[in-house]
């Protein structure tokens, strides 16, 4: 999908909405139902049409006064949107998106199908690698932003939180390079792929809870970013494996990196990540009963990826008792 595509959606949704609606809240309710499908139409999927429809449905209950009132207002949406599509040249995005329109209808007429959110979680995995041209976009990166800011911490914390993105490649490959690097000698090239990263890192102090506050966080807001970023549709993976024997050197590198970057400087005992979040397109097609991988950073050296073994896909420790 182009930028050309996102251009056209943004520049016509308003005037759209404008020929159809007549109040306020159609307005709104049309804005959300557009945007929802302009997503699907970008992924070819339809979840976040599904998710939208579904909201309208409480409890077994459908929350709208007059269905077959409201059902000619979205089928005028689908003839004007369709044509305008095709008039634009957009004919396969014309094609796609009556599909997306049956599926409103339908979860609008027989029910949720949130459920099948289950099933997301059921399948997610750890990706071990991430598709290097799909980018998370920017609405989710700033709802994620706040999701980190504004989820409660109990207690007075030294923790940094820090947003590594496609133009921090240096710093990502700097630390699969030198520090994520598996027992087993592996590198988590998930960091130097994924287009969007989030780093935890202690910071100096000398509150006796730092290290009980700062895995609070780690805790909580790992949580958080976890279940949003697969509501939206998207992978995530959390990298925490690193080496102990990293030189001084490479050491004081990292840490002048961080300062310089982000003005902050972490942990004199502690300066390494404790865990990174990673938020992308998993790539289906790195897992394979071959270990060891060669990959090559964005700086040219060359080292051996984590690989996931297929047969471990589906193997979960258990940790809910009943």
């Amino acid at each position: 999908m182009t930028k050309t595509f996102e251009n056209f959606f943004i520049q016509n949704k308003k005037t759209l909405i404008q020929k159809i609606s007549e109040n306020k809240k159609c307005e709104r309710d049309l804005d959300f139902l557009l945007t929802a499908m302009f997503y699907d139409l970008i992924k070819g999927s339809k979840e976040h049409t599904v998710r939208h429809a579904s909201k309208f449905w409480h409890r077994g209950t459908l929350q709208i006064k007059s269905l077959e009132s409201k059902l000619p207002v979205y089928n005028e949406l689908r003839i004007l949107l369709k044509q305008m599509l095709t008039d634009n040249n957009f004919l396969l995005e014309a094609e796609q998106i009556d599909g997306l329109f049956d599926i409103n209808e339908l979860v609008l007429r027989e029910g949720s199908m949130l459920e099948g959110h289950e099933k997301i979680w059921q399948d997610r995995r750890n990706f071990t690698k991430f598709l290097t041209d799909v980018d998370v976009p920017q609405y989710l990166e700033n709802h994620l932003d706040t999701c980190i800011q504004e989820t409660p911490v109990q207690i007075r914390n030294y923790t940094a939180i820090c947003k590594l993105t496609k133009a921090d490649q240096e710093i990502k490959d700097f630390l699969v390079q030198h520090y994520l690097i598996s027992p087993q000698g592996n590198h988590m090239i998930a960091v130097s792929t994924a287009p969007l990263v989030y780093i935890s890192l202690y910071l100096d102090s000398t509150g006796e809870n730092d290290g009980r506050a700062f895995d609070k966080v780690v805790n909580i807001h790992g949580g958080v970013m976890l279940a949003e970023t697969l509501r939206h549709g998207y992978d995530f993976s959390f990298i925490g494996c690193g080496v102990d024997n990293v030189s001084s050197e490479v050491t004081e590198s990292w840490k002048n990196m961080i300062k310089d970057r982000f003005g902050i400087t972490p942990s004199s005992e502690s300066p390494w990540p404790s865990i990174c979040w990673c938020i992308g397109k998993g790539d289906e097609t790195y897992t394979t009963n071959t270990v060891g991988l060669e990959y090559e950073l964005s700086n040219k050296y060359t080292v051996p990826s984590q690989v996931f073994m297929t047969k471990d896909i589906s193997k979960k420790e258990k940790i809910l008792y009943q």
